[in-house]
């Protein structure tokens, strides 16, 4: 990159304009102004949740609290493995597939929880060639601590709110929260999405 790149003053477009540019993009693509702001809202708050959620913040805080002798990927694998057992017998295989992680890392992670005494492999009652998992008891007493802990905490957030406005934040927070599902994770109009692609190419040409 040259100095002059380097030392050029941001643009129309930069981060300190970024607001009223989703604003814009927001109203361009249907919204009124006032549901675009909601929108922008929405999208925002759902940034502070991704990365709460990616730091497992309320997880790691049960944890911390109530000294479980377990780490954060232990109690992935063993939640899998609970959830996993509705539909029938868990392999190691089953827990790559729900956790969308790589066999041998799942091998690995199943093995540490076996040898911490929160998992047992077992026969299949299909095939007794096949090797299973279950919880032990000590696993569902986490579980179930975990549990109650996310319970009382949400309890505690929640329990200020108007009955009503509760209801209908969950009925419109499960409306929204299949949209990605009913729009394929991709816009419907494929028209809108050039220009955007076509501005994109024109920046990475400018940026070289």
């Amino acid at each position: 990159m040259t100095d002059a790149k380097q030392n050029a003053p941001h643009s129309a477009h930069g981060c300190s304009d970024m607001g009223a540019e989703k604003l814009q993009q927001f109203v361009e693509y249907g919204l009124s102004p006032r549901a675009a702001e909601a929108a922008i809202s929405i999208d925002e708050t759902m940034g502070v949740m991704r990365r709460s959620i990616a730091r497992r913040t309320l997880l790691q805080q049960a944890v911390t609290e109530m000294k479980l002798d377990v780490d954060l990927a232990h109690l992935m694998v063993i939640n899998t493995i609970c959830t996993a057992r509705a539909d029938g017998e868990v392999t190691v295989g089953l827990v790559a597939e729900r956790m969308d992680i790589d066999p041998s890392r799942a091998s690995r992670l199943t093995a540490d929880v076996v040898e911490k005494g929160l998992a047992r492999r077992v026969a299949s009652q299909a095939d007794a060639r096949r090797i299973c998992l279950e919880l032990t008891p000590r696993a569902q007493a986490y579980q179930e601590a975990i549990h109650a802990y996310k319970a009382l905490m949400f309890a505690e957030a929640l329990q200020s709110w108007d009955e009503d406005d509760l209801v209908e934040m969950a009925r419109l927070f499960a409306r929204f929260s299949h949209w990605a599902m009913d729009s394929g994770l991709a816009p419907k109009n494929a028209d809108r999405l050039a220009p955007i692609i076509a501005r994109l190419r024109e920046a990475e040409t400018k940026a070289d």
